[in-house]
């Protein structure tokens, strides 16, 4: 269970997606540098890549998988997608690739997602820092039409940098909320754009 914070007019939650650390496995040991939108820079620790020749070859090869795990990837990042028992329907290249890799995709995805629990706790600063940001800007702004929902994800990876995705999800670096002054020059102005002053 990851960090939630709320008030009557906001609520945030903050964590890790299993589903999105097993996408990112996959692209990476595919070699499919660049993939999705938002693009993130690769996993850490570093995957070693396999290529995904001999299993895609004659279902379109790397183009297909690249396609197919973009849609995915887009379903993930909407909230729409997860991890399918056994294969993606319609997407035959990403569904060999799963079965091919679905073991070591699941354990690094679950030893990622036990690392972030057992470092997670306490919260760090930059976490804290978000009631204070929402207060902040609540008093500026007033009452939102809407409450404000922003989900923070937070995955291992090789950069440390933030990716909003509208309406209302932030794809963030495992650890950028220890570095505080970094941390608020991503998180302040999607808060400033989730609350905006419409007068």
């Amino acid at each position: 269970m990851g960090l939630r914070a709320e008030g009557p007019d906001w609520c945030i939650t903050v964590d890790t997606s299993e589903a999105m650390l097993v996408a990112l496995y996959l692209r990476d040991v595919a070699g499919l540098a660049g993939a999705g939108l938002p693009a993130l820079p690769p996993a850490r620790p570093k995957i070693r890549p396999a290529s995904p020749h001999q299993l895609t070859a004659d279902v379109g090869g790397e183009c297909a998988l690249r396609a197919e795990w973009e849609a995915w990837w887009h379903q993930l990042v909407r909230g729409t997608g997860g991890i399918p028992d056994d294969d993606f329907p319609g997407s035959p290249a990403l569904s060999r690739l799963l079965r091919a890799h679905r073991g070591s995709a699941l354990d690094w995805a679950r030893e990622r997602s036990e690392e972030y629990r057992s470092q997670s706790l306490p919260v760090s600063q930059g976490h804290q820092m978000l009631k204070l940001l929402v207060e902040d800007r609540l008093l500026a702004v007033g009452s939102p039409a809407e409450p404000m929902v922003l989900s923070v994800i937070e995955l291992p990876l090789a950069e440390h940098r933030a990716w909003f995705v509208e309406p209302g999800t932030l794809l963030m670096s495992r650890g950028l909320a220890n570095d505080v002054a970094t941390y608020v020059t991503y998180v302040q102005p999607v808060i400033e754009l989730l609350l905006r002053d419409d007068e």
